[in-house]
C-alpha cells in the first residue's frame, strides 16, 4: 500500500475537506462554549487544571481573626528545605502563583494564601486590611503550621507585605523575592491611590490589561463582560481596602527598607504600568547585598506573563549561595 504522501491530489481532497470541516466544527463549539458557558465555570476548570499540574490542593487555615483559604503542596518542609510562601497582589487571589507553583513543588512545600479582603474571602468590615494587619495574619498562619521560618515571594502588594514581614520578623524569613513590590513613594505620590470609577468599558479593560502585561493577552468578550461586572460589584469594597492601606501600618517603607537583612532578589518589568521601574533602584540601593533583575519584555505580573521563567528565577535564587 502506497504511503499517504504519494497519493494523488484527488485522493487527498476528501481527507482535507473532512479535516477542515472537523476543525471548523471544533472552532464553532469553542465559540459557542465561550458565548453560553458562564466564564466563572470555564475559569474554575482552568484553575483546577493548573492546580492539578502543580500538585497543590485547597486547604482551610483557621487563624483566630479570620480563617482563610490557601493552595498548598509539595514535599513536607524540613530544616534543609523550609517552605515557600507566595503572596498575591491587590485585587488578586490565591490563584496568582498557581501556574508558577508547578515548577516549585517538586523541590519545596509551597503555600499560596488568599489574603482576607480579596478573592472569594467574605467582606468583613470589622477587620483591618492594613499592610501591618496582613503581616500579622501571615505570622498567625506560620504559627498554625508550626513553621518557624519560610522563604517569601510576593508580587505588588504581596511584595509590600513580604518586605514589611521581613522588617518585623527578620528571624522568620529565609530569603526574600520581591516581584514589582509596592510600598515606596518614588514617582507616584500616592501608592494605592483611589480609583475614580470601576472598569466599565472594553477600552478601559484593555488599558488595564496593558498596565499588567507587556504583550496584552487576547481576552474573549464574555470574559471582559464578566470582569467588568465584578469590577462594579467590588468597587466600593476595594476602595475601602485601599483607604485602610493608605491610613494603616507599614504603608510607606522608604525610610525602613534598609533594615531588611534577608538575602533579597528584586525583579522588575521594564513595562510595568502599575508600579513603575523607577522604584527598582530605590529598593536595590537601600537593601544591602540585594540582587536586581530588570526584564525588558514584561509588565507588572510575571507569574501570569512568564510563569515558568518566574519559577526558575525563584529556584535559582533560593538554591544559590546567600
Amino acid at each position: 500500500m502506497c504511503p499517504e504522501s504519494s497519493l494523488p491530489n484527488h485522493a487527498l481532497r476528501p481527507r482535507l475537506v473532512r479535516f477542515l470541516t472537523a476543525s471548523a466544527a471544533l472552532a464553532l463549539l469553542g465559540f459557542l462554549a465561550l458565548q453560553f458557558t458562564p466564564p466563572s465555570w470555564i475559569l474554575a476548570g482552568l484553575y483546577g487544571t493548573y492546580a492539578w499540574r502543580a500538585g497543590v490542593y485547597i486547604t482551610g487555615i483557621d487563624i483566630a481573626e479570620s480563617p482563610l483559604l490557601a493552595y498548598q503542596g509539595g514535599p513536607e518542609p524540613s530544616d534543609e528545605k523550609i517552605p515557600v510562601i507566595l503572596l498575591h497582589g491587590f485585587g488578586d487571589s490565591l490563584i496568582s502563583f498557581v501556574q508558577t507553583a508547578r515548577w516549585l513543588t517538586p523541590r519545596y512545600h509551597v503555600l499560596l494564601p488568599q489574603l482576607p479582603g480579596f478573592g472569594e474571602s467574605p467582606d468583613n468590615p470589622a477587620l483591618s486590611y492594613s499592610i501591618g494587619s496582613q503581616v500579622e495574619r501571615v505570622r498567625a498562619v506560620m504559627d498554625k503550621k508550626g513553621w518557624q521560618k519560610a522563604h517569601f515571594v510576593g508580587n505588588s502588594m504581596g511584595g509590600h507585605i513580604s518586605a514589611a514581614f521581613a522588617l518585623r520578623y527578620p528571624e522568620r524569613v529565609g530569603k526574600l523575592v520581591l516581584l514589582r513590590p509596592a510600598g515606596l513613594r518614588v514617582d507616584d505620590p500616592i501608592p494605592y491611590r483611589p480609583q475614580e470609577k470601576p472598569i466599565s468599558t472594553p477600552e478601559a479593560f484593555d488599558a488595564f490589561m496593558g498596565q499588567l502585561f507587556h504583550k496584552r493577552p487576547w481576552v474573549p468578550e464574555p470574559f471582559k463582560r464578566d470582569f467588568m461586572a465584578k469590577s462594579a460589584e467590588r468597587f466600593e469594597w476595594l476602595t475601602r481596602v485601599r483607604k485602610e492601606i493608605r491610613e494603616g501600618e507599614d504603608y510607606i517603607l522608604n525610610d525602613r527598607i534598609a533594615g531588611i537583612t534577608a538575602p533579597t532578589l528584586i525583579v522588575w518589568g521594564r513595562h510595568d504600568g502599575v508600579v513603575r521601574v523607577a522604584h527598582a533602584p530605590v529598593w536595590h540601593e537601600s537593601i544591602s547585598g540585594s540582587k536586581l533583575v530588570v526584564q525588558e519584555d514584561s509588565g507588572h505580573s510575571p507569574q501570569y506573563e512568564y510563569p515558568e521563567r518566574t519559577a526558575h528565577q525563584i529556584l535559582e535564587f533560593l538554591e544559590g549561595a546567600p
